[in-house]
């Protein structure tokens, strides 16, 4: 009996604690909703949030074409550089335009460019270049007109592209009928699929380019036939033009090989600024060529240039000790001999360099008969250079002549002591 009022005792007294704490929480609920003006307020502005979470594109997305565009690549330059750089220019692939938009706001784009077509889906239709690609990008008769118009008023397209063959391509003119592009005359240029690389050494650049020396293509897995247009070459190796840029009406048509634009050790990259740049403002070519003329009539005319001849019986050469190179070329000296034109500083074609001078005597002969054949001596080396021309243009065929047995000769800005 005891066990049994025990019992009930502590039901009870665990039914009162129960209520009890029932009671003591909604108090507390109570006291916590009166006391509203105890809450703390955040007031977090929505675009505090997305400047957290903004991308940072490239700089290098300005770019109307380049093969391979990511977020990640930064550039070669300091963040400074790309902020002084920035033209703001708009660029669309000519497949994407809507060119009924186009012809209510040309201003809407500053740039149009082609992309890679498949040699297999090149509509070689008509008389031009320019045509056949516009029908391989899908352009309809109508909005090529478009697009020739907006290229007369001022517009710039951008041809950077080629035509690709999984299969080798053994013939530049292979689905080709014309060299015409919008009545402009064009070069082809052939990349084999077997090629692993290709370096462009440029040697007589406008002024503006002229910090432009090292280009490379940007290698594709297939057979390539890319294009120059005939134009103003703004930049070019001593055999050819690797970019040209022609008027069209107001506008322009700038045209280039696919070149590497990544690699550090190369000038890709610069030279895509330079180009937007030259579209931004087209007179920045001129001003540069004007100050570089300006540099050139204000250079002091020096003595005409001494040579060091050997022995009548032995090879004519000169051996010239290692100096600074200038960039400039001196006012022509008159030489000794009328069918030479002597410079202190301008243009050589330079066929090797050796370490020792018997290795580098040894291969001479053939180059003794030319004007101004010597071998001059640049620190350790040993350099056989021929001629100094004003002119890229003037060294030409002399370079031609001695390629046959000179392979590797090139033109080359130098200095005659």
């Amino acid at each position: 009996m005891k066990q049994i009022i025990f019992g009930m005792f502590i039901a009870l007294l665990l039914l009162g604690c129960s209520q009890n704490r029932v009671k003591v929480s909604d108090i507390d609920i109570d006291k916590t909703l009166i006391a509203q003006d105890k809450s703390y307020i955040y007031d977090i502005k929505m675009q505090d949030i997305a400047s957290d979470l903004k991308v940072h594109k490239s700089p290098l997305e300005q770019f109307p074409f380049i093969h391979n565009k990511q977020a990640h690549l930064k550039g070669h330059f300091s963040p400074e550089f790309y902020a002084e750089h920035n033209y703001g220019l708009k660029a669309q692939q000519m497949d994407k335009v809507n060119f009924w938009e186009l012809q209510k706001n040309p201003q809407a784009l500053d740039i149009i460019y082609t992309k890679d077509i498949l040699l297999e889906n090149y509509k070689n239709i008509s008389q031009d270049i320019f045509t056949n690609l516009c029908y391989a990008h899908g352009l309809s008769k109508l909005e090529q007109d478009i697009l020739r118009q907006w290229i007369q008023n001022g517009g710039v397209l951008w041809v950077e592209s080629s035509l690709y063959s999984i299969d080798p391509i053994r013939s530049l003119d292979h689905g080709l009928k014309t060299d015409k592009f919008l009545g402009k005359e064009v070069r082809f240029v052939n990349i084999p699929q077997t090629q692993k690389s290709r370096v462009y050494n440029t040697t007589n650049n406008k002024p503006y380019f002229d910090s432009i020396h090292s280009l490379e293509l940007y290698k594709k897995r297939y057979s390539q036939i890319c294009m120059i247009v005939d134009g103003d070459s703004l930049v070019a190796t001593p055999d050819e033009t690797v970019v040209s840029m022609s008027r069209y009406g107001e506008g322009m048509i700038i045209s280039l090989l696919p070149f590497e634009y990544e690699k550090l050790y190369r000038d890709g990259e610069l030279l895509r600024w330079k180009l937007l740049s030259v579209i931004h403002d087209p007179s920045v070519v001129q001003e540069s060529a004007q100050r570089a003329l300006q540099t050139d009539i204000q250079a002091p005319i020096l003595p005409p240039a001494t040579t060091e001849v050997q022995e009548p019986q032995q090879t004519t050469e000169i051996v010239v000790q290692e100096e600074q190179m200038q960039p400039q070329a001196e006012p022509i000296q008159e030489s000794s001999t009328p069918a030479e034109v002597a410079l202190t500083k301008g243009n050589c074609i330079q066929l090797y360099t050796a370490f020792s001078y018997k290795k580098a005597k040894k291969y001479f002969s053939y180059a003794q008969d030319f004007p101004l054949a010597r071998i001059e001596k640049r620190g350790k080396a040993y350099t056989a250079r021929v001629g100094m021309y004003a002119k890229v243009q003037d060294a030409k065929e002399t370079l031609q002549q001695l390629k046959k047995h000179y392979p590797s000769a090139f033109i080359r800005r130098c200095v005659l002591k």
